[in-house]
């Protein structure tokens, strides 16, 4: 292989450390922060913001490994049909969720998520448009890059650990870094299984909707 093409491959799996780090250094700058005074047009567009942001950093190299190994035959290959049945799928998204609620019970049983915590200060329009970013838009991208890019940069079981742990550290280093970094390795397992991203993409999506539902209930 010539450098060149060798220096294309690697610089999405390079580009996805970068921007982990970023999050990671940016989502703890975030949740450090005193929301108390702030209003609701205030923390909307502090939110809006911030995923605007968000979606074309993590789209980046997403976009520069389908431009190295072909748009087509990648993008064909990520949402193929899953190998697994979908009995299957709804199995180990339900062990992830019992699980997940569980160890945040014991590790953060007192806390919530910056996002989630926010999110639950809107209403009307500015809610749904969030609910919109956090449940379809974020979870689609995110998959994209941890479950798609960096499994595809790496051997199976390495590529399982390291795509769980960038996914956790881009969420923040706090109080959540645990149980995030369990979900993104039951997600990661579930890329490995299926052989797709049709289910890891719906089961994010679906842990981030019920988790704005249990706070909307809550409030």
């Amino acid at each position: 292989m010539k450098p060149y093409l060798f220096l294309l491959r690697v610089l999405p799996f390079v580009a996805a450390l970068f921007i982990t780090v970023f999050f990671c250094y940016a989502n703890s700058l975030v949740a450090s922060n005193d929301f108390a005074a702030y209003s609701t047009e205030q923390i909307f567009k502090s939110m809006w913001q911030g995923q605007l942001i968000s979606v074309p950093l993590l789209l980046f190299p997403t976009l520069v490994f389908l431009f190295c190994n072909g748009f087509k035959a990648t993008l064909k290959s990520w949402f193929s049909v899953p190998t697994c049945s979908f009995r299957v799928g709804l199995l180990l998204f339900f062990v992830l969720l019992c699980c997940c609620n569980a160890l945040l019970c014991v590790v953060t049983p007192a806390e919530d998520q910056t996002s989630i915590a926010l999110f639950a200060q809107l209403r009307g329009g500015h809610c749904f448009v969030i609910a919109l970013f956090i449940c379809a838009i974020v979870p689609f991208v995110e998959e994209l890059l941890f479950r798609g890019v960096v499994m595809n940069a790496l051997p199976t079981m390495p590529a399982v650990c390291v795509s769980a742990v960038l996914f956790a550290l881009a969420h923040g280093f706090n109080a959540y870094l645990l149980p995030i970094c369990f979900v993104g390795w039951m997600l990661a397992l579930l890329r490995h299984r299926t052989q797709s991203l049709w289910l890891p993409i719906g089961c994010h999506a679906a842990f981030n909707t019920i988790s704005l539902l249990t706070t909307l209930l809550a409030v």
